[in-house]
Protein backbone atom coordinates (compact mmCIF):
# COMPACT_ATOMS: atom_id res chain seq x y z
CA UNK A 1 0.00 0.00 0.00
CA UNK A 2 1.55 3.49 -1.08
CA UNK A 3 2.15 5.32 1.71
CA UNK A 4 0.36 8.97 2.22
CA UNK A 5 2.50 11.47 2.95
CA UNK A 6 0.61 14.74 4.48
CA UNK A 7 0.94 18.32 3.09
CA UNK A 8 3.72 20.48 5.99
CA UNK A 9 1.71 23.55 7.35
CA UNK A 10 1.29 26.53 6.16
CA UNK A 11 3.82 28.82 7.04
CA UNK A 12 6.14 25.74 7.97
CA UNK A 13 8.80 23.77 6.47
CA UNK A 14 9.25 19.53 6.50
CA UNK A 15 12.32 18.49 8.05
CA UNK A 16 14.03 15.49 6.51
CA UNK A 17 12.67 11.86 6.71
CA UNK A 18 14.97 9.62 9.10
CA UNK A 19 14.65 5.99 9.19
CA UNK A 20 11.02 6.29 7.50
CA UNK A 21 9.30 8.40 9.80
CA UNK A 22 8.94 12.41 8.95
CA UNK A 23 10.31 14.19 11.74
CA UNK A 24 8.33 17.83 13.51
CA UNK A 25 7.81 20.80 11.10
CA UNK A 26 9.85 24.10 12.56
CA UNK A 27 7.90 27.54 10.99
CA UNK A 28 10.26 30.90 10.76
CA UNK A 29 9.12 31.59 14.71
CA UNK A 30 11.23 28.18 15.82
CA UNK A 31 14.32 29.05 13.73
CA UNK A 32 14.13 32.88 15.43
CA UNK A 33 14.14 31.17 18.48
CA UNK A 34 17.26 29.47 18.31
CA UNK A 35 20.55 30.21 19.36
CA UNK A 36 22.20 29.22 15.98
CA UNK A 37 20.15 31.27 13.89
CA UNK A 38 20.52 34.36 16.02
CA UNK A 39 24.50 33.93 15.50
CA UNK A 40 24.14 33.93 12.03
CA UNK A 41 21.98 37.06 12.04
CA UNK A 42 24.68 38.45 14.20
CA UNK A 43 27.32 37.39 11.20
CA UNK A 44 25.07 39.00 8.86
CA UNK A 45 24.53 42.53 11.19
CA UNK A 46 26.54 45.54 11.03
CA UNK A 47 28.37 46.33 13.95
CA UNK A 48 26.08 48.90 15.46
CA UNK A 49 23.31 47.03 15.41
CA UNK A 50 22.20 44.94 18.50
CA UNK A 51 21.26 41.29 17.47
CA UNK A 52 19.24 40.84 20.32
CA UNK A 53 17.22 43.94 19.28
CA UNK A 54 16.76 42.80 15.70
CA UNK A 55 15.48 39.32 16.79
CA UNK A 56 12.95 40.33 18.93
CA UNK A 57 11.93 42.80 16.20
CA UNK A 58 11.52 39.92 13.86
CA UNK A 59 9.39 37.76 16.12
CA UNK A 60 6.84 40.92 16.92
CA UNK A 61 6.61 41.28 12.72
CA UNK A 62 6.37 37.51 12.02
CA UNK A 63 3.54 37.12 15.09
CA UNK A 64 1.69 40.55 13.78
CA UNK A 65 1.55 40.04 9.98
CA UNK A 66 -0.38 36.52 9.29
CA UNK A 67 0.48 37.46 4.98
CA UNK A 68 4.12 36.54 5.90
CA UNK A 69 2.94 33.49 8.17
CA UNK A 70 1.78 31.88 5.15
CA UNK A 71 5.41 32.38 3.27
CA UNK A 72 7.51 29.29 2.62
CA UNK A 73 9.79 29.10 5.64
CA UNK A 74 13.58 29.78 3.68
CA UNK A 75 11.73 32.69 2.00
CA UNK A 76 11.15 34.36 5.67
CA UNK A 77 14.23 33.25 6.87
CA UNK A 78 15.95 34.88 3.37
CA UNK A 79 14.17 38.11 3.95
CA UNK A 80 15.41 38.07 7.75
CA UNK A 81 18.92 37.72 6.46
CA UNK A 82 19.13 40.43 3.91
CA UNK A 83 17.29 42.85 6.11
CA UNK A 84 20.28 42.07 8.71
CA UNK A 85 22.83 42.26 5.88
CA UNK A 86 21.72 46.01 5.15
CA UNK A 87 21.06 46.51 8.76
CA UNK A 88 17.58 47.44 8.71
CA UNK A 89 14.28 47.00 11.53
CA UNK A 90 12.34 44.08 10.04
CA UNK A 91 9.65 45.90 10.92
CA UNK A 92 6.40 47.30 8.79
CA UNK A 93 5.30 49.67 11.47
CA UNK A 94 8.97 51.43 11.41
CA UNK A 95 8.98 51.89 7.64
CA UNK A 96 12.63 50.65 7.09
CA UNK A 97 12.17 47.18 5.26
CA UNK A 98 9.05 45.18 4.32
CA UNK A 99 8.06 41.57 4.30
CA UNK A 100 5.50 41.67 1.07
CA UNK A 101 4.47 37.99 0.12
CA UNK A 102 3.70 37.18 -3.39
CA UNK A 103 2.88 34.20 -5.66
CA UNK A 104 6.09 33.05 -6.99
CA UNK A 105 5.51 31.94 -10.73
CA UNK A 106 8.43 29.78 -10.49
CA UNK A 107 7.97 27.76 -7.60
CA UNK A 108 4.11 27.81 -7.42
CA UNK A 109 4.47 28.84 -4.07
CA UNK A 110 3.97 32.36 -1.74
CA UNK A 111 7.04 33.61 -0.86
CA UNK A 112 8.23 36.20 0.87
CA UNK A 113 9.38 39.57 -1.12
CA UNK A 114 12.44 42.25 0.60
CA UNK A 115 10.99 45.53 -0.47
CA UNK A 116 13.06 48.43 1.28
CA UNK A 117 10.83 51.37 2.21
CA UNK A 118 12.01 55.11 2.17
CA UNK A 119 13.13 55.55 5.77
CA UNK A 120 15.64 52.60 5.07
CA UNK A 121 16.84 54.03 1.86
CA UNK A 122 17.86 57.06 3.55
CA UNK A 123 19.70 55.21 7.02
CA UNK A 124 21.52 53.53 4.03
CA UNK A 125 22.43 56.66 2.62
CA UNK A 126 23.55 58.04 5.50
CA UNK A 127 26.11 55.65 6.86
CA UNK A 128 28.41 57.01 4.22
CA UNK A 129 29.32 60.12 6.23
CA UNK A 130 28.77 62.13 3.19
CA UNK A 131 24.72 63.17 3.40
CA UNK A 132 24.42 65.90 5.85
CA UNK A 133 20.60 66.16 5.31
CA UNK A 134 17.56 63.99 3.31
CA UNK A 135 14.39 65.45 2.70
CA UNK A 136 11.47 64.25 0.80
CA UNK A 137 8.03 65.71 0.51
CA UNK A 138 4.72 65.23 -1.36
CA UNK A 139 2.91 68.37 -3.44
CA UNK A 140 -0.46 68.82 -3.79
CA UNK A 141 -2.72 71.01 -5.99
CA UNK A 142 -3.01 73.53 -3.75
CA UNK A 143 0.49 74.05 -2.60
CA UNK A 144 3.11 77.16 -3.85
CA UNK A 145 5.01 75.06 -5.35
CA UNK A 146 7.88 76.16 -8.23
CA UNK A 147 10.61 74.13 -10.34
CA UNK A 148 13.37 75.18 -12.35
CA UNK A 149 15.84 72.85 -14.12
CA UNK A 150 19.17 74.33 -16.37
CA UNK A 151 21.96 76.34 -15.07
CA UNK A 152 19.68 78.01 -12.59
CA UNK A 153 17.80 74.93 -11.08
CA UNK A 154 15.70 76.29 -7.64
CA UNK A 155 12.63 74.48 -6.18
CA UNK A 156 10.32 76.15 -3.77
CA UNK A 157 7.89 74.87 -2.19
CA UNK A 158 5.23 76.17 0.73
CA UNK A 159 2.13 73.59 1.50
CA UNK A 160 -0.83 75.06 1.26
CA UNK A 161 -1.69 74.72 5.31
CA UNK A 162 -5.52 75.48 5.69
CA UNK A 163 -7.16 72.73 5.00
CA UNK A 164 -7.48 70.08 2.23
CA UNK A 165 -4.33 70.50 0.06
CA UNK A 166 -6.06 68.68 -2.82
CA UNK A 167 -4.66 65.80 -4.97
CA UNK A 168 -1.32 64.72 -5.11
CA UNK A 169 0.73 66.20 -8.05
CA UNK A 170 3.53 65.11 -7.14
CA UNK A 171 7.03 64.10 -4.95
CA UNK A 172 10.56 65.09 -4.28
CA UNK A 173 13.49 64.60 -2.83
CA UNK A 174 16.49 66.94 -1.73
CA UNK A 175 19.67 65.62 -0.76
CA UNK A 176 22.18 67.56 1.01
CA UNK A 177 26.32 67.40 1.40
CA UNK A 178 28.73 67.81 3.73
CA UNK A 179 30.13 70.13 1.59
CA UNK A 180 27.50 72.27 1.10
CA UNK A 181 26.38 71.04 -2.20
CA UNK A 182 23.17 70.06 -2.89
CA UNK A 183 21.00 67.41 -5.45
CA UNK A 184 17.41 67.55 -5.72
CA UNK A 185 14.89 65.93 -8.11
CA UNK A 186 10.76 66.32 -8.60
CA UNK A 187 8.97 63.64 -10.08
CA UNK A 188 4.97 64.48 -11.17
CA UNK A 189 2.37 61.93 -9.75
CA UNK A 190 1.90 60.31 -13.14
CA UNK A 191 5.63 59.17 -13.91
CA UNK A 192 5.65 58.05 -10.08
CA UNK A 193 2.26 55.70 -10.94
CA UNK A 194 4.29 54.03 -13.90
CA UNK A 195 7.09 52.84 -11.21
CA UNK A 196 4.34 52.02 -9.38
CA UNK A 197 3.02 49.62 -12.11
CA UNK A 198 6.17 48.22 -13.16
CA UNK A 199 6.82 47.30 -9.49
CA UNK A 200 5.81 43.32 -8.70
CA UNK A 201 4.29 44.69 -5.82
CA UNK A 202 1.68 47.24 -7.47
CA UNK A 203 -1.15 45.97 -6.04
CA UNK A 204 -0.30 45.33 -2.80
CA UNK A 205 2.06 45.50 -0.10
CA UNK A 206 3.53 49.16 0.98
CA UNK A 207 2.58 50.30 -2.24
CA UNK A 208 -1.32 50.12 -0.66
CA UNK A 209 -0.90 51.09 2.74
CA UNK A 210 2.33 53.42 2.40
CA UNK A 211 1.52 54.59 -0.93
CA UNK A 212 3.30 58.70 -0.18
CA UNK A 213 6.03 56.45 1.72
CA UNK A 214 6.89 54.45 -1.35
CA UNK A 215 6.41 57.52 -3.93
CA UNK A 216 9.13 59.63 -1.97
CA UNK A 217 11.22 56.49 -2.06
CA UNK A 218 10.93 56.25 -5.93
CA UNK A 219 11.71 59.65 -5.99
CA UNK A 220 15.30 59.37 -3.92
CA UNK A 221 15.77 56.38 -5.95
CA UNK A 222 16.75 58.58 -8.89
CA UNK A 223 19.43 60.35 -6.80
CA UNK A 224 20.65 57.27 -4.74
CA UNK A 225 22.77 55.91 -7.53
CA UNK A 226 24.97 58.98 -7.32
CA UNK A 227 25.19 59.59 -4.08
CA UNK A 228 28.90 59.03 -2.68
CA UNK A 229 28.19 55.63 -0.58
CA UNK A 230 30.36 52.33 -0.21
CA UNK A 231 30.51 49.57 -2.68
CA UNK A 232 28.60 47.26 0.02
CA UNK A 233 25.94 49.42 0.80
CA UNK A 234 25.34 50.25 -2.93
CA UNK A 235 25.28 46.35 -3.54
CA UNK A 236 22.31 46.03 -0.16
CA UNK A 237 20.46 48.78 -1.87
CA UNK A 238 20.50 46.55 -4.95
CA UNK A 239 18.96 43.58 -2.91
CA UNK A 240 15.49 46.01 -3.33
CA UNK A 241 13.02 44.01 -5.06
CA UNK A 242 14.07 40.55 -4.59
CA UNK A 243 13.56 37.63 -2.82
CA UNK A 244 16.24 35.38 -0.97
CA UNK A 245 15.90 31.71 0.26
CA UNK A 246 17.65 30.70 3.28
CA UNK A 247 19.67 27.65 2.88
CA UNK A 248 20.02 25.64 6.31
CA UNK A 249 22.97 23.27 4.68
CA UNK A 250 24.66 25.87 3.31
CA UNK A 251 24.51 28.34 6.45
CA UNK A 252 26.51 25.72 8.83
CA UNK A 253 29.17 25.86 7.03
CA UNK A 254 28.90 29.86 5.49
CA UNK A 255 31.90 32.17 6.52
CA UNK A 256 29.88 35.07 5.39
CA UNK A 257 25.69 35.78 5.37
CA UNK A 258 25.92 35.82 1.33
CA UNK A 259 26.78 32.30 1.41
CA UNK A 260 23.50 31.72 3.50
CA UNK A 261 21.19 32.69 0.80
CA UNK A 262 20.61 32.63 -2.65
CA UNK A 263 18.88 36.26 -3.95
CA UNK A 264 16.30 35.93 -6.68
CA UNK A 265 14.95 38.33 -9.11
CA UNK A 266 11.00 38.26 -8.07
CA UNK A 267 8.84 36.24 -10.81
CA UNK A 268 5.41 37.69 -8.84
CA UNK A 269 2.04 37.46 -10.34
CA UNK A 270 -1.31 39.90 -8.56
CA UNK A 271 -1.94 37.97 -5.40
CA UNK A 272 -5.01 39.37 -3.99
CA UNK A 273 -4.98 37.81 -0.92
CA UNK A 274 -1.84 39.58 -0.21
CA UNK A 275 -4.61 43.17 -0.45
CA UNK A 276 -6.46 42.24 2.09
CA UNK A 277 -3.32 40.27 4.38
CA UNK A 278 -1.73 43.51 4.59
CA UNK A 279 -4.23 46.67 4.97
CA UNK A 280 -2.08 48.28 7.28
CA UNK A 281 1.57 47.80 8.94
CA UNK A 282 1.40 45.94 12.35
CA UNK A 283 2.28 48.27 15.41
CA UNK A 284 4.86 47.12 17.36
Amino acid sequence: MAEIRKPASVGAELEPRKNGVAKSTKTALDYLHTQAFASQLEMALPKFFDKDRFVRSAISEFRLNPALQECSVPSVLGFYMQAAMCGLEPSSALGQCYPVPFNNKKSGMKECQFVIGYRGMAAIARRSGDVMSIDAHIVHEKDDFELTYGLEQNLIHKPFIDGDPGPMRGAYCVVRFRDGSYQFRFMPKTEIDAHRARSKASSYGPWVTDYEAMAMKTVFRTIFKWLPISIEDAQHAAMDGTSATYNTQQALHAQSAEDMISIDLVAAEDDPEGETAQQEPAEA
